[in-house]
């Protein structure tokens, strides 16, 4: 008897014993998997808040402050840190860009000495609590600027780490310098716009001007002579003078900031066929087809480029009384059409004066379509299609 109670006590013990190892492991093995869901859900927070910061970077063109304030702001509304600044390195010193705390809460000292040994620095914050770090944005060894973030508690929260301040500052270091390239570009493609129109005022509006005077001065003599054919040569001045002015309002109107998206396709090329109608005196007219939406730059600018060369192409050699224009907003594409009623020419022997292997150019480039097609007596048509 006592031989069973002896065993059945330990049987007893025995379970206890497994039941609590049993709820030491089940308990281990929730707060393991509660550790994993929070380290999880931080890197989820750190994830999503450097995709929006990617996000910014792509919206931002050449606005480096929209850049920095925005990237401040993503970083506010994700709650990761308490104190977040962004200095950057203007005119050979820091300046606060960006921050979500008061001037007096930032360590300018912690700062400038992370600026000038180029490293990572770490310190507790004003508040005498929590931490602070400031990390310098840096592309090789230019300085754009320093990054800090901190918390004022004691112990930081999961996601708040120096490792993401970090982060979040080669992110930015990155945006930074894509702004600037991105300003650089549009620099030199402005200067290349400057030279075109500089070298097309050369070849062209300062040798018609050349002309010109060329021409009153023998209208001068003419006069002086009495010849029968100075009408002739007046009416070939006026000609000439017209298609001179022509030329100066579309330089005049190149160098303006007419595609920076201030107003819509159909209005520029409106803008265009008005200009044309006054100066030329050949009746022309528009006509726009389908919902008009906005277009990228670009296509923008080929349509402009092409309308413009076009109507020029009327004014100088297709001896035309009316020109016809159609601007079709289609799915997907826009289609501009230009038809004159003039002499028209063999299409197979187009002179390559016309301008018309730059207009196939421009098209094509877009990944466009340029068609032209004309008869001698029948007029003119060019076509060209946009994707957009």
């Amino acid at each position: 008897m006592q031989l069973g109670q002896r065993s059945f006590f330990i049987g007893n013990l025995v379970t206890a014993l497994l039941v609590a190892i049993a709820v030491s492991y089940l308990g281990a093995l929730f707060r393991n998997l509660q550790s994993q869901r929070l380290r999880t859900r931080q890197a989820l927070d750190e994830t999503e808040a450097l995709f929006q910061m990617a996000q910014q970077m792509v919206q931002a063109g050449t606005d480096l402050d929209h850049l920095v304030s925005r990237t401040a702001q993503v970083v506010r509304t994700s709650g990761l840190f308490e104190q977040f600044a962004v200095f950057l390195h203007r005119q050979g010193s820091l300046q606060l860009a960006a921050s979500s705390v008061g001037v007096e809460e930032l360590r300018a000292d912690l700062v400038d000495k992370a600026a000038k040994e180029q490293r990572t620095l770490i310190a507790p914050n004003t508040a005498g609590s929590g931490w602070y770090a400031a990390v310098p944005m840096l592309v090789g060894e230019e300085l754009l600027g320093v990054v800090t973030a901190g918390v004022r508690g004691g112990r930081p929260r999961p996601g708040q780490s120096v490792h993401l301040v970090e982060a979040i500052a080669n992110q930015l270091a990155v945006g930074i310098h894509n702004v600037s390239l991105a300003r650089q570009k549009a620099e030199l493609a402005a200067q290349e716009e400057r030279g075109r129109i500089a070298r097309e005022i050369h070849d062209g509006i300062a040798q018609s001007i050349y002309m010109l005077s060329l021409q009153l001065e023998t209208c001068a003599e003419l006069a002086q002579q009495q010849r029968h054919d100075l009408r002739e040569r007046l009416g070939k001045l006026v000609a000439l003078s017209k298609e001179t002015l022509l030329e100066v309002r579309h330089y005049i109107y190149d160098l303006k900031p007419y595609l920076a998206g201030e107003k819509g396709a159909a209005a520029m090329v409106e803008h265009q066929v008005r200009e044309f109608d006054k100066v030329a005196g050949i009746l022309a007219h528009l006509e726009t087809v389908g919902e008009e939406r906005q277009v990228p730059v670009p296509v923008a600018t080929c349509l402009y480029r092409v309308t413009q060369e076009a109507l020029a192409n009327v004014f100088k050699h297709a001896g035309a009384s009316r020109v016809e224009l159609l601007l079709e907003f289609l799915p997907g594409e826009v289609q501009l059409a230009v038809k004159d009623n003039g002499q028209g020419f063999d299409a197979t022997k187009a002179p390559s004066g016309h301008g018309l292997q730059n207009m196939r150019q421009r098209a094509e480039e877009l990944g466009g379509s340029f068609t032209m097609r004309s008869a001698p007596g029948k007029g003119t048509e060019v076509v060209i299609r946009l994707p957009c």
